[in-house]
């Protein structure tokens, strides 16, 4: 791939973002960071103007490419809450994901969050509560309680979905683990595989 010209971070963002955005494997995160690592943390502020496009695919994998980038994405907070009201779904959903690595800085998106918990949309729930709970410790308890209703009350990919966030919460709310273990009687086979699976992994106790 050929280095875009200096002096222009966001228009060489924009272009690699639009290269890779159409792809549907799995490999093209990885592959468009590689493409934007010669600009270092200046290519985040080119990702945050990405949040803005007028294609989903392009403004999905901006996102996507903010949340494992491996440098400081502070300058992106304020553009990542506010993509917490995107019209598409996804891309909300996706906005959560990423703010999780500066949920210590992101109070601002509690009233977005907030708003989630109260929706029927159950994988908006989830998020807004593994968000939350990281923005607030003092509100465990109550994003605990959200995801116990999904283990439990939610459908098959929810209680999935369920599993991967417990799981990642083990360092931080000491009820997540054995709510996870809970799990491992579920009903459907393929939850319990993702519960096996999570239970055999270790975890970071900051995560």
């Amino acid at each position: 791939m050929k280095d875009f010209l200096p002096g222009d971070e966001s228009e060489a963002v924009l272009g690699v973002l639009r290269l890779f955005a159409a792809r549907i494997d799995l490999e093209k995160v990885e592959e468009t960071i590689r493409g934007l690592e010669h600009l270092g943390d200046e290519a985040i502020s080119g990702l945050a103007s990405a949040l803005d496009d007028p294609d989903f695919d392009v403004r999905l994998l901006a996102l996507e490419v903010l949340r494992e980038w491996d440098g400081d994405t502070r300058t992106a907070l304020t553009p990542l809450t506010e993509t917490l009201r995107d019209p598409n779904r996804i891309v909300r959903i996706a906005a959560a994901s990423a703010l999780v690595r500066l949920a210590h800085e992101a109070q601002d998106a509690l009233p977005v969050l907030n708003d989630w918990l109260s929706s029927d949309d159950q994988p908006a729930r989830l998020a807004a509560a593994n968000l939350i709970l990281r923005i607030d410790g003092a509100r465990q308890q109550e994003m605990l309680e959200v995801f116990v209703d999904a283990a439990f009350n939610g459908d098959p990919t929810t209680r999935c979905s369920t599993a991967w966030f417990l799981s990642e919460l083990r360092g931080l709310a000491p009820a997540a683990l054995p709510l996870l273990k809970r799990m491992q009687d579920d009903a459907d086979s393929l939850v319990r595989s993702i519960v096996a699976e999570e239970l055999s992994q270790p975890f970071d106790s900051e995560s």
